[in-house]
């Protein structure tokens, strides 16, 4: 049974050390392997640097030696390990100044698994969940086979259609947002808005669609409707197309060919 005892040796951390940096950052269990490694050979000695081969990892780790190499460069690019090259053997130490190690800020991994393959190998994968503060310790960002970092991002209508699809994009988006400011209940803006997008792309004017919407405000105003009746945007532009019924018999309300929708186009962008 094992039975370890401080007496017979112990590795010396600084409490700073652990409390405002090692105890705040997210490190695959493979990094986590190579820095205990790293501790045992040279705090475990009193010292602050060490010649280690590769072998000598592998030795304490169990890790594959590709594994070793990869791990390794990823703490030495997030300066949490700092190496000198000397030849066959480099010289490795730990960064204890926390405040400059490059880790990836607002990010939390929270799954991580280990799966031996043999004696010698060790695969990990990390899976990012939902982003998290951090203190602010470093900025930058390392990805490698083994840790890959995934942000959820929440993207609006408007970031996707400006996210470089070119000025038709833009002219579509901005004419949508015309549209729809028009209408007197607007529900699910984004939806709506894609919704105005694709009847843009059908072929559907944006003269046809405000004609349908000045239509139906004149109605709603006649009969004196009711908010809470009042078609939402989304159903009025999308699926039910409810637009169609208050377009009446205007030639805008056809549907274009392909040379139409372009020569129109052209003429509202003064290009024609």
């Amino acid at each position: 049974m094992a039975n370890p005892q401080c007496e017979d040796g112990y590795t010396r951390i600084a409490n700073e050390t652990i409390d405002n940096g090692l105890a705040r950052v997210n490190l695959s269990p493979c990094e986590y392997r190579i820095l205990w490694t790293l501790w045992r050979k040279t705090y475990g000695f009193g010292k602050t640097e060490d010649t280690i081969s590769l072998t000598q990892f592998e030795k304490y780790t169990g890790m594959e030696r590709r594994n070793v190499k990869r791990t390794i460069n990823t703490l030495v690019s997030k300066n949490i390990i700092l190496e000198e090259k000397k030849g066959y053997i480099n010289t490795y130490g730990f960064n204890k100044n926390y405040e400059s190690w490059r880790i990836p800020p607002n990010i939390q991994t929270s799954v991580n698994r280990d799966t031996t393959l043999d004696d010698k190998t060790s695969v990990s994968r990390d899976t990012t969940l939902v982003s998290v503060q951090t203190p602010e310790l470093v900025s930058g960002l390392t990805h490698t086979k083994e840790k890959r970092n995934y942000t959820k991002e929440i993207h609006t209508f408007s970031q996707t259609e400006n996210s470089g699809k070119g000025r038709g994009s833009n002219l579509y988006q901005k004419e949508a947002e015309d549209i729809l400011s028009q209408y007197p209940k607007i529900s699910a803006r984004d939806t709506s808005l894609r919704s105005i997008v694709k009847l843009f792309k059908k072929g559907v004017t944006k003269e046809s669609l405000l004609q349908a919407v000045n239509n139906y405000n004149s109605q709603i105003k006649k009969d004196g409707t009711e908010k809470k009746y009042i078609l939402q945007s989304n159903n009025f532009f999308g699926q039910q197309s409810r637009y169609k019924d208050y377009l009446g018999s205007s030639l805008e309300s056809k549907k274009l060919s392909p040379i139409d929708i372009a020569i129109k186009r052209c003429k509202e962008r003064g290009d024609y």
